[in-house]
């Protein structure tokens, strides 16, 4: 979908009370199970349950450690293992909510910044175009002013007709 121009809209106190209640609770909920911080570099280097390797750890778990008992080792139980697996399957689906989430929000609030961008715009333009006639407007010129000659050749200010 493509940007909505001049979108506007105005999410309620409710609202963003929910959203950050929701999180906050998914958060705290999550801590409380263990909380895990990697280094990047750890994060890079460890060994997981990579696209080509799932078959494989899911079989061995699922399949060869229990009709094979005695080959387990002692460091992790089958039931371990199958533990890790399902929650580490849940993590994945949990990640994968939380980039939508980011996803919408991100795009929701390049939109909304676009809108707020295209009102300085015009009050700018407007002002300019009226700086002799209108009381304030060149207040409004020399204030915004600044915000294009700092964008250079991207965003120069718009020219007056």
């Amino acid at each position: 979908m493509a940007i909505i121009k001049n979108l506007s809209v105005a999410i309620s106190p409710a609202d963003q009370t929910a959203i950050m209640t929701a999180l906050d609770t998914a958060l705290t909920t999550l801590n409380g199970v263990q909380i895990v911080t990697l280094s990047p570099k750890e994060r890079q280097e460890t060994p997981g349950v990579q696209e080509g390797r799932a078959a494989y750890v899911i079989n061995a778990i699922n399949v060869l450690g229990p009709s094979y008992p005695d080959l387990v080792g002692k460091a992790v139980s089958t039931a371990s293992a199958a533990d890790a697996l399902s929650s580490f399957g849940f993590l994945e689906e949990m990640i994968t909510k939380l980039a939508e989430i980011n996803d919408r929000a991100a795009d929701l609030g390049l939109n909304l910044q676009n809108t707020a961008y295209n009102y300085t715009t015009d009050l700018y333009y407007t002002a300019e175009r009226y700086v002799d006639d209108v009381p304030g407007a060149d207040i409004v010129v020399q204030e915004i002013a600044p915000l294009f000659a700092e964008q250079g050749n991207h965003n120069p200010a718009p020219a007056t007709p």
